[in-house]
């Protein structure tokens, strides 16, 4: 399994990451392998997030750390053209609106030839065939709603979805909170929830929202490029 980060962004430390392990009093792991660029000065926020979650939760497994300088089209292409170097679990925690691609990757031979509709599609098709490689693609859904970054405010009556969350060829993973005044700390036992912060070990878990007292929104959202699958219908027929 692997972190996947863009645009050739800084990544975690060693030390942040130890701390992290002894803080949270998981088990030990460490990063085998580092694909593309590897800078650790200035430790990069979510570079940092993505590899400390990413070992934690995929307990047991060989950790990857991989960065393109590129977006989805280079970094599908990269794996294509190299068997996806020996990885078949890839986590994304990227993304941005899905009619806003060729903002990110303008260079693109997609977006030169058709815009972000033909990015989209070119990415969509490489997502198809990483998958029929038996490639995991896991990706954010993003943490600004189903309006995303680009319109926070929602101040168009239109849902502007995340890529590359709102392909139908990848698994878009969601955020989730305790709801409020269903939470209890009793039992806690990790080194960091002693004395630096509360943390829930019961409660009732529901999706990720402002109105519920998060800091975040989980992302969501329809693809207005790819089509629908039809075990989705059900559920998107409800909007």
């Amino acid at each position: 399994q692997s972190a996947f980060e863009f645009q050739d962004l800084t990544a975690y430390t060693d030390s942040d990451l130890s701390t992290f392990i002894s803080n949270t009093g998981v088990g030990s792991f460490d990063v085998k392998k580092h694909i593309g660029q590897f800078q650790q000065n200035p430790p990069q926020g979510e570079s940092t997030l993505d590899v400390q979650y990413l070992g934690s939760i995929g307990a047991d497994a060989t950790n990857y750390y991989y960065t393109t300088g590129g977006w989805m089209y280079e970094m599908t292409q990269d794996l294509l053209t190299n068997n996806a170097y020996g990885i078949d679990v890839v986590s994304m925690s990227y993304g941005w609106s899905e009619a806003d691609q060729c903002q990110i990757s303008p260079g693109s031979a997609p977006c030169s030839s058709g815009g972000s509709a033909a990015f989209v599609k070119a990415v969509n098709t490489n997502f198809q065939k990483l998958g029929a490689a038996g490639i995991t693609l896991l990706a954010s859904s993003g943490d600004s709603g189903a309006h995303g970054r680009t319109d926070g405010f929602c101040l168009t009556e239109k849902a502007d979805p995340a890529y590359p969350a709102s392909s139908p060829f990848i698994t878009a993973v969601g955020a989730t909170q305790i709801k409020k005044g269903t939470g209890s700390t009793a039992g806690a036992t990790e080194p960091i929830c002693k004395d630096q912060l509360q943390c829930a070990t019961s409660g009732t878990e529901i999706v990720c929202s402002n109105a519920e007292g998060a800091l975040i929104t989980s992302g969501g959202g329809f693809s207005e490029y790819a089509p629908r699958p039809a075990y989705r219908e059900a559920a998107v027929s409800a909007y």
